[in-house]
């Protein structure tokens, strides 16, 4: 039963949505933030580590998950969120 209207929920929140997700929308995040905090922002999650195209290996990390977890939010939703 909660499945079944989880998936309603799900489907109709997709459906409500008027623009596609944001491709980069980690990376707006980021740079938002960056903007906002500076290099603070950076910092709560920089290893230290270059990777092999010499980005912070931890800061490429955090990216990636900020990325699945915005992956749902349509760019609108995004782009007022960063105002």
């Amino acid at each position: 039963m909660s499945e079944n209207v989880f998936s309603l929920a799900s489907a109709a929140i997709r459906a409500a949505h008027s623009e596609p997700p944001m491709p980069n929308a980690a990376d707006a995040v980021f740079r938002a933030m960056h903007g906002f905090y500076g290099q603070l922002w950076l910092s709560k999650f920089a290893t230290g580590q270059a990777g092999a195209d010499g980005s912070d290996t931890g800061v490429v990390s955090a990216k990636a998950i900020w990325a699945h977890g915005l992956r749902d939010f349509d760019s609108g939703v995004v782009k007022l969120a960063l105002r």
